[in-house]
């Protein structure tokens, strides 16, 4: 039976508040010296319908939009030429770039009992731009892991 799935990938960015675990704050390696300055980090994220039949609740990932980085020298936070993420402003390069390395691969992992998965996101400029749709739809159908097809889709505007 062809199964047929769609997916929501949005972008967001979220305050990072002081009282985060310590795992947390080791992993966004993010430093604030007031509480009332808060950074903000940006996250990319995919969701679909649960399918409790074959043990599927929906939740496709969070990833973090940042770059690796090498420390130029040494202070408190880190070592000369230790490579950590910093955050960085989301454009098409990085957004195929993270939908091809964390969205469909965490897709075909989790999504494997479908045929098809669509993948719907908004008309901003790093989704659509560089020819970013064409280029995603065209690494959607090919896998040589999985049987799986992606397909990426525009949503319609929801003005008047």
């Amino acid at each position: 039976a062809a199964t047929s799935t769609a997916i929501h990938v949005s972008r967001r960015k979220l305050k990072v508040p002081p009282s985060v675990s310590a795992e947390q704050v080791e992993a966004l390696r993010t430093t604030h010296l007031n509480r009332r300055h808060i950074p903000k980090v940006m996250f990319s994220s995919a969701i679909a319908k649960p399918v409790p039949e074959v043990g599927f609740d929906g939740r496709i990932g969070i990833w973090r939009v940042a770059q690796p980085y090498e420390a130029k020298r040494t202070s408190k936070n880190y070592t000369k030429g230790e490579v950590y993420d910093k955050d960085c402003n989301m454009d098409a390069k990085i957004y195929r770039k993270m939908m091809l390395q964390h969205v469909f691969p965490a897709i075909r992992r989790k999504m494997n009992f479908a045929d098809l998965v669509t993948v719907q996101q908004d008309n901003a400029s790093p989704h659509t731009g560089q020819n970013s749709i064409a280029i995603l739809n065209r690494q959607g159908k090919t896998s040589r892991t999985s049987s799986v097809m992606i397909q990426i889709e525009r949503q319609e505007s929801s003005s008047p």
